[in-house]
């Protein structure tokens, strides 16, 4: 699993359990449509969530249900309360009244992911650039306070023992 969805996991209020391939094989027959893989990785770590502090992912048989209303875009949740998050493939984008710069080098079969307020949209090249801006990172690594002081010292002392002698304090 990519450490940003771990962190997003981390992260998460009330995170479902993944998503399991049958429930994908399933889901998918019935959209008539595969979902963006990026999109599918995050949703089989965690089947929708609450993020801080305020992006709210759908449940995946929520995003069917949002998304039924065109063939191009997956709609998967919500940044605060008048906000849209969605996927949309290549595409579709670059036949858009006005896309992103990035369209022109995307292939027809890629995902970019967009924030949608009104008749105003942000594109993001990918699904973790968009998350990644929209909630605080949080720390993927678990270590101790002692290991890390510890480790600050090591560096230090290491550091002072390369300085030149005339640098170092003469002991009496």
């Amino acid at each position: 699993m990519r450490e940003w969805i771990v962190g997003l996991r981390k992260a998460a209020r009330l995170p479902g359990d993944g998503v399991s391939p049958d429930a994908w094989a399933a889901l998918e027959k019935k959209a008539g449509r595969a979902f963006p893989p990026e999109l599918r990785e995050l949703y089989e770590a965690m089947n929708g969530g609450a993020l801080p502090p305020d992006v709210n992912l759908y449940p995946a048989d929520e995003v069917f249900e949002h998304s039924k209303s065109s063939k191009a875009t997956w709609v998967f949740g919500t940044k605060g309360r008048d906000r849209k998050l969605f996927s949309v493939r290549g595409k579709e984008l670059k036949a858009g009244a006005e896309p992103p710069p990035f369209a022109a080098q995307m292939r027809d079969d890629q995902w970019a992911y967009g924030v949608k307020k009104g008749d105003f949209i942000r594109y993001f090249g990918t699904l973790e650039e968009m998350l990644v801006l929209m909630v605080p990172p949080v720390e993927t690594e678990d270590i101790g306070e002692t290991t890390y002081a510890q480790a600050l010292s090591a560096v230090a002392g290491a550091l002072k023992g390369l300085q030149p002698p005339s640098k170092r304090k003469k002991r009496k």
